[in-house]
């Protein structure tokens, strides 16, 4: 604001009421931020958006914003390395509180520390603004969630700028609140939260409806607007948690606060003796004993306390009772005294009267203090703001709240931990001092403190604005602004700004604004020199030219802009002169294009009159036609009636053949479920036979085990005798020829002096001894090499131990796999129990069906009846009627010309010919079961089928079932029952004769004037595509085609499968499969290699050997050598599915890897590889060969770190690969493998070599069939 051009209190308030209009609340005044509380939520100033764009952006170059303050702050912090320290002021309900926790979030997204685990720093310091919320802020008159306590809050920041810590000071907390409230305010929120706690909650702290409390019914207000104490109750509770408050403390804390409210409800009446007291009632009895129940003390001395003092003499102690009145005093001051956990005293012998007395006695001089006139307990100060007057009225019981000695001693000596800490043992040094401080005294230190605190840090402050009293959005009331501007100190700053040059513009702005003043002067290229020009020709006086702007004293920019407007004014009367005759004009042409469009109006009125005339003539004609077309209508549809009485007959027909083959096919379903059922029953029964089989194993292993633990423990122990036994012998031995010796030398000395003269040395005796000393030397280390012996083979028989214990838990885990898949086969079997039931009660449903043959007999009668009705319509009708038979019972000649057929006879004829379909479908499907022969590398069934579908026609049949007849007869082959036990040659028969089945209807796009207007076609095997022709593909054909695709996908899943556990076997049958379907199957069956000797070497440390990685380097030289040979026709690219265990392998027998850096390894030697699989295979790899050493520490550390920041970037990723079990294949891929095969040359079975309805297939035909459409 101080960029304004006028620097008022108008113009400040104008800005700020526009800005706030806007929703612009933060405007800055120099480098204080003002916040005007826009008393609803703007999620969009806060959101992690806003905070990265605030993030190290310099001050005033984005618009006004807390955020900036707080990052000009945190900069300043980092860049000068001092303390800093921001100061969020205002009155109440200005948005203080709020203010404060979007700075605390700001600075905890700046220090906060990213992926750490558990309670952090920051997120305590977060959420302690709902702990202190709860317990130390309230309803008031003008805020709905006043703080009424003074909050300090210091956040230490380390070396690096990460928040290393923090802590929360409160100043002087309302104590009187807890007794003393006035409407329409409220108790601290903790008390109502608790009354609106879960039941179970409710019911622990003995709690309820808050009117039923004396502390909380003062007032009318239990509740606030857009607040659920019931949500806010959990929030406190949650937000506890995170700071640190174990959930024992957080019952005692509501213990307490529960206490405080029964406190509350504890009423006092006059006792028998004087100036004494005693529970009013029942009700109060009832209380008391919540109390000391809640804050777990004596219910005796709870009352003792409330109704009687005990007074301290040099004679002894004197219990003196209290009255009711001093009662409820003593009640209501140790409810304050442990809500607030301070111990406060009280002057004595004072009133309100006589402080407010002594306030005029000794300030009445003072410059800021003065006495409202009439007035005996109320005094007057002059604050900055302006003149507050104080009521004295009690002063003093706010000011003299004091521990009582009774409820100190009661509550120290309670059984409840928390709150025996409340209340401490006094020392005997502070009982000795005095006992009593006042809250002002008290405040004053804390705020003395505080000074001296802030003194220490460099200043950042917010000025929070109330907009209204009212508290709602969009209301700007200015004298409130105003009032609050005054207080704040805006204005004075802005007045002091005023003071000296408070306008300024650099010399592009000012020439933009002000240069229509002097426009000869705007084009030179000396902006300063046009600057000063501007303001010479204005008479401007004591302005000053900057380096880059230009400077203004108060009131010359006004002048500026009073000049300005001047110009504009003129400018705008021009503008309106010339636009006036603009409309003018444009009135004249729009009047001038009025009169001529009339005269077009008119003209088209008299043509539209003879266009009518000639209408109506044109009309009579079309009524004379249609008087014609409906007697020749009437006429075509008596005969068309009498067709649709015909076709009703011959559709109910197929409608009861179609039930028919429906029930059939039903019944065939459920027969082949239950034998599937059976196969499952049968298969749980050798798993389980499997699990009983290896339990058995294993238990007998684990006693195998046992015994030989029992015999290398006896063994041992034996040993450990026997070699106790050598060292005792040993022992003894030195201990014979020390003696010896001993012996020796006192003969010596023992010996007469005669004998001296002659010595004599006894030899003998000294060789033997000698020589048994050798031999007991020899004996030890006899000893001690079985010893070595010995412990050899303990080593041994620990290492065969661990080996078994290794192999036990193989096992173990192994059976747990076959339990589960028992598990499996038990749910699925009970599903396939379930729906075999259903298909059952299905068919005898179906079976009551049957009593509709004798209504089709009926409607066969009415039939013939109508064919003889209708010879009469036949014989008048000049348009021949054909009745167009299925093309399935067609026969066709041995030259396929076209037949047409005469009209239905009678429905014998059609019997037979169904008759006659009947036994070709039986043929072909017989000759479909027993042929498996290959034509030239083609399925000769497969073909066979293919050519007699096209020729009956039976792809464009509405109804038919051939298809699933041959279904059903692939369903009942061999091959997909035995497949898992022999897979012989001949049985890939059934898997080539599908997929070349499946591509008779491969896609081939077609429109189409039928159905929805485009369709899809299907182009088939054989013919030329300029030569061939097209037919229509019906529902049961379009069936088949996905039942065909389900019988592909299922079984190169069991190739698959099968060659994972035996690949040798199934290379040899594979002779006939496509090509593509090899190489898709190498490809997988490669990968899945891959992928288990990968994972083996990351799981299993001898894996990871030098040895090792010799043998898997040989093996996979063998593969890659026969790839080569079988060409890239069959193995196609299945070698590059080695690329992991390749690379693996590479490293393991590398040489010199200590001299590998780690940009050698993941670009050069393994790239492929991710760095946490690098990281594991080189912490376990060891060279059992030439003990060399593995990686430098250097690189393990740093590949350390990147695989932990891996791990946080993406915390569910795995270093192990994953098998692909999807179907690579689609019937688009194998459809376009078959394009090229020719089926006029393929030789049919003796078996249609014989019947002559066959003899179609020895025909080779110029053109075929080329696609079905559908």
């Amino acid at each position: 604001m101080t960029k304004l051009a006028y620097l008022h209190e108008p113009g400040v308030l104008h800005n700020l009421a526009c800005r706030y209009g806007i929703n612009e609340i933060y405007t800055y005044t120099g480098n204080i931020l003002i916040a005007v509380n826009p008393f609803r939520r703007l999620p969009h100033l806060y959101d992690v958006h806003m905070m990265e764009q605030y993030k190290g952006a310099a001050f005033g170059e984005l618009s006004p914003h807390l955020f900036a303050i707080a990052d000009a702050c945190y900069r300043a912090m980092i860049n000068e390395q001092g303390s800093q320290s921001i100061l969020v002021s205002g009155e109440s309900g200005a948005g203080k509180t709020e203010t404060t926790k979007m700075l605390m979030r700001y600075l905890a997204f700046m220090g906060g520390r990213s992926g750490t685990e558990g309670r952090t720093v920051e997120q305590q310091v977060l959420e302690s603004n709902p702990v202190l919320e709860a317990f130390g802020n309230a309803k008031t008159v003008k805020n709905n969630n006043s703080s009424r306590f003074g909050k300090f809050v210091e956040i230490q920041f380390d070396k690096y700028g990460k928040i290393s810590g923090a802590a929360v000071r409160t100043y002087l907390l309302e104590r009187s609140r807890v007794c003393q409230v006035s409407d329409p305010e409220r108790n601290y929120h903790c008390f109502y939260m608790l009354c609106s706690a879960p039941p179970e909650d409710v019911k622990k702290f003995k709690v309820g409806d808050p009117r039923s409390f004396h502390y909380l019914n003062q007032t009318n207000c239990y509740e606030v607007a857009n607040v659920d104490d019931a949500r806010e109750y959990l929030e406190t509770r949650n937000a506890m948690d995170v700071v640190g408050i174990g959930q024992e403390e957080q019952d005692a804390i509501f213990r307490v606060v529960a206490a405080i409210l029964h406190l509350g409800n504890i009423n006092f009446s006059k006792g028998q003796e004087i100036d004494s007291s005693k529970l009013r009632d029942e009700k109060s009895v009832y209380h008391l004993k919540i109390v000391a129940e809640l804050l777990m003390c004596d219910e005796k001395a709870l009352q003792d306390s409330l109704c009687e003092r005990v007074i301290v003499t040099p004679d002894g102690n004197i219990t003196k009772p209290l009255d009711p009145d001093s009662a409820a005093l003593s009640r209501d001051a140790l409810a304050k005294t442990v809500y607030s956990r301070l111990f406060d005293c009280m002057f004595p012998k004072s009133t309100h009267e006589t402080f407010a007395q002594k306030m005029y006695q000794t300030y009445k001089a003072h410059k800021r203090f003065s006495k409202p006139k009439l007035a005996r307990t109320a005094f007057t100060i002059n604050h900055y703001a302006g003149d507050v007057t104080y009521q004295a009225d009690q002063f003093l019981d706010k000011n003299k709240d004091y521990v009582v000695a009774e409820h100190q001693a009661l509550l120290n000596s309670s059984r409840c931990p928390f709150v025996a800490n409340l209340f401490p043992p006094l020392p005997e040094e502070t009982s000795k001092q005095s006992k009593f401080s006042s809250i002002g005294t008290r405040f004053k230190q804390q705020l003395q403190a505080l000074m001296e605190t802030l003194s220490t840090t460099e200043p950042h402050y917010i000025r929070c604005v109330k907009p209204n009293a009212v508290l709602k959005p969009g209301i700007f009331e200015n004298f409130n602004v105003l009032n609050q501007l005054r207080c704040g100190g805006v204005l004075e700053a802005i007045r002091i700004s005023c003071a000296g040059y408070p306008t300024k513009r650099t010399f592009d702005e000012f020439i933009d604004r002000f240069g229509m003043l002097a426009a000869e002067l705007v084009d030179s290229s000396d902006e300063k020199a046009a600057c000063a020009a501007i303001c010479d020709k204005m008479g401007l006086k004591g302005y000053q030219i900057g380096k880059t702007k230009v400077f203004l004293r108060a009131g010359q920019m006004a002048e500026l802009d009073a000049r300005r407007a001047e110009v504009l004014a003129n400018a705008a009367r021009l503008i309106q002169r010339r636009i006036k005759t603009h409309l003018t004009r444009k009135e004249f042409i729009n009047l001038r294009k009025a009169s001529i469009q009339s005269q077009k109006f008119w003209r088209a009125r008299l043509a539209r009159i003879f266009f009518e005339h000639m209408r109506r003539n044109a009309a009579s004609i079309r009524i004379q036609k249609h008087a014609r077309t409906h007697s020749a209508r009437k006429s075509y549809l008596q005969m068309y009636e009498s067709a649709i009485v015909i076709q009703t007959g011959l559709r109910a027909m197929a409608a009861c053949n179609e039930h028919r083959f429906r029930r059939e096919t039903k019944a065939s379903i459920i027969i082949q479920e239950a034998r599937e059922t059976g196969a499952l029953k049968e298969a749980k029964d050798k798993l389980e036979k499997r699990v009983e089989e290896l339990t058995w194993r294993l238990d007998v292993e684990k006693h195998l085990r046992i015994d030989l633990e029992e015999a290398k423990g006896q063994e041992i122990s034996n040993l450990k005798s026997v070699l106790q036994e050598m060292q005792e012998k040993l022992s003894e031995a030195h201990a014979a020829i020390e003696k010896e010796k001993e012996d020796a030398k006192l003969a010596i000395e023992q010996a007469p002096p005669k004998i001296v003269e002659v010595p004599v040395v006894d030899n003998a005796k000294v060789e033997l001894l000698t020589s048994q000393n050798k031999e007991l030397e020899d004996e030890l280390v006899t000893f001690r090499t079985k010893a070595e012996d010995l412990e050899k083979r303990l080593l041994e028989v620990q290492k065969e131990s661990d080996e078994l214990s290794r192999e036990i838990l193989e096992k173990d885990s192994k059976l747990n796999q076959l339990q589960e898949m028992i598990e499996r086969l038990e749910t699925n079997l009970s599903s396939l129990e379930s729906e075999n039931q259903v298909l059952r009660q299905q068919s005898l449903l179906a079976s009551a069906d049957d009593d509709k043959s004798k209504q089709i007999e009926s409607l066969e009668s009415k039939i013939a009846i109508l064919e003889s009705e209708n010879q009469l319509l036949r014989s008048k009708s000049s348009v021949a009627v054909q009745a167009v038979i299925t093309p399935e019972v067609i026969q066709p000649s041995a030259m396929e010309e076209e037949v047409v057929v005469p009209p239905i006879k009678n429905l014998s004829k059609q019997k037979s010919l169904t008759d006659r379909q009947q036994e070709n479908h039986d043929v072909l499907i017989k000759s479909l079961a027993e042929d498996r022969r290959f034509d030239n590398g083609r399925p000769a069934a497969a073909c066979i089928v293919y050519k007699s579908l096209l020729h009956w026609h039976s792809f464009e049949a509405e109804k038919t079932n051939i298809f699933d007849r041959i279904i059903h007869t692939i369903s009942t082959l061999k091959v997909l029952q035995n497949w898992l036990i022999g897979c012989q040659l001949h049985q890939l028969f059934s898997t080539y004769y599908k997929i070349l089945l499946s591509l008779a209807v491969q896609q081939n796009a077609r429109s189409s004037s039928l159905g929805s207007g485009i369709s899809s076609g299907y182009s088939g095997m054989v013919g030329r595509p300029d030569t061939a022709s097209k037919v229509e593909a019906k529902y049961p054909a379009l069936r088949f085609k996905q039942q065909l695709t389900a019988y592909v996908e299922k079984i190169y899943g069991m190739i698959r499968d099968n060659l994972k556990k035996e690949i040798n076997p199934f290379l040899i049958m594979c002779i006939q499969v496509p090509p593509m379907i090899i190489r898709k199957t190498f490809n997988q069956a490669f990968a899945f290699m891959n992928v288990q000797l990968f994972n083996s070497l990351l799981l299993r440390r001898e894996c990871c050997s030098f040895s090792n990685g010799e043998f898997l380097k040989a093996g996979l030289q063998e593969l890659e050598q026969w790839c080569s040979v079988t060409t890239e026709e069959y193995a196609g690219t299945s070698w590059d599915e080695f690329q992991h265990i390749r690379q693996a392998v590479g490293f393991l027998v590398l040489h010199q890897k200590t001299h590998k850096t780690l940009e050698e390894i993941t670009d050069e030697l393994c790239p492929v590889l991710s760095i946490t699989q690098i990281y594991r295979i080189g912490t376990m790899f060891w060279d059992d060969k030439y003990g060399a050493q593995g990686l430098s520490q250097e690189v393990i550390g740093k590949m350390r770190t990147m695989a932990t920041d891996d791990s946080i970037t993406t915390p569910n990723s795995s270093f192990l690969l994953d098998d692909d079990s999807s179907i690579p294949i689609s019937l688009d891929d194998i459809a376009r493998l078959m394009l090229d095969i020719d089926l006029s040359d393929v030789e049919p079975t003796p078996l249609l070599r014989q019947n002559s309805q066959f003899h179609f297939l020895l025909q080779h035909h110029a053109t075929q069939t080329d696609g079905i459409v559908c």
